[in-house]
């Protein structure tokens, strides 16, 4: 005993489902719907999405996922970056000032007397310049006389050096020495050395 397959098709006017044997595929028909005649075909399987229903949620998740740890990432980065911006600063604030070498000690030893070095501006220029007095307290002459200065920011980091050199200090005559400072975060300086020509 033989068994008929049955198959089911679309009307090709309303759509209505047509149940036909096998055989007759590829026939026309009357559609018993709307009575027109219509061609049997196998319908067309229903549109399925080609992507499980888990395998979307789960890739969202792990985009969600992503972006989380992309923007967890950042603000670790961002806080890092100030904790060590902040070291710094306190260890640039912490930074104690050069310790003072006594400048009248260091000019006397070498037969000099030094006074306070200020800074001054030249009008309508932006240069600045280490100013102050420089006494030759011997009864010689003292030639190519050059004074080196080391220049300090306000936290007391060294940020360079100024110097200037006069020919011939005459005994018991002043020089007043301006040195070019060349770092504008200068806010200090000290005498390093006091030096002449042999």
């Amino acid at each position: 005993m033989s068994r008929t397959k049955i198959l089911q098709g679309d009307c090709q006017h309303c759509g209505g489902r047509v149940e036909f044997p096998a055989e007759h595929a590829g026939l026309t028909t009357e559609c018993p719907h709307c009575q027109q005649p219509t061609e049997l075909f196998l319908a067309a399987p229903p549109q399925a999405s080609t992507v499980p229903v888990k395998t979307m949620v789960f890739a969202f998740l792990a985009v969600l996922i992503l972006v989380g740890g992309w923007i967890g990432t950042q603000m670790a980065l961002k806080r890092a970056q100030q904790l060590t911006e902040r070291a710094n600063a306190v260890a640039v604030s912490g930074t104690p000032t050069p310790p003072a070498i006594s400048a009248s000690g260091l000019a006397g030893e070498a037969g000099f007397q030094i006074s306070a070095v200020l800074f001054e501006k030249t009008a309508g220029k932006a240069e600045i310049y280490a100013v102050g007095t420089l006494r030759n307290e011997t009864d010689r002459q003292r030639l190519g006389v050059r004074v080196e200065l080391d220049l300090f920011d306000a936290s007391g980091v060294r940020v360079g050096s100024a110097t200037d050199t006069v020919r011939v200090l005459k005994p018991g005559a002043e020089w007043r020495f301006k040195a070019r400072v060349t770092d504008p975060n200068t806010t200090s300086a000290r005498l390093k050395a006091i030096t002449e020509q042999p």
